[in-house]
């Protein structure tokens, strides 16, 4: 896979400590928000997150939402322009 240099480093850095546990969503213009790729969840437990966020930009994503869990166990939603998380 890996078209693209996926850099989470920011992601980590706004959440130190945290666990991104997957792509919850990705934005596709003219389609919505969706977290199916050919009718399964983008985030499987087969695919890394690096790989979850390229398959996202393969399917043409403009932004994606991640699933977020801190230190205490809270749950978040963050979303991140493709532009921010490619070198």
């Amino acid at each position: 896979m890996n078209y693209q240099k996926i850099d989470l480093s920011e992601v980590y850095r706004l959440y130190p400590n945290s666990l991104i546990c997957g792509v919850e969503e990705f934005y596709v213009p003219g389609l919505a928000w969706t977290s199916l790729v050919d009718g399964r969840h983008i985030a499987t437990n087969d695919r890394s997150v690096e790989e979850q966020v390229d398959l996202a930009i393969q399917e043409g994503a403009t932004s994606i939402q991640f699933k977020i869990r801190d230190a205490n166990g809270k749950m978040c939603y963050p979303d991140y322009k493709v532009k921010e998380l490619t070198a």
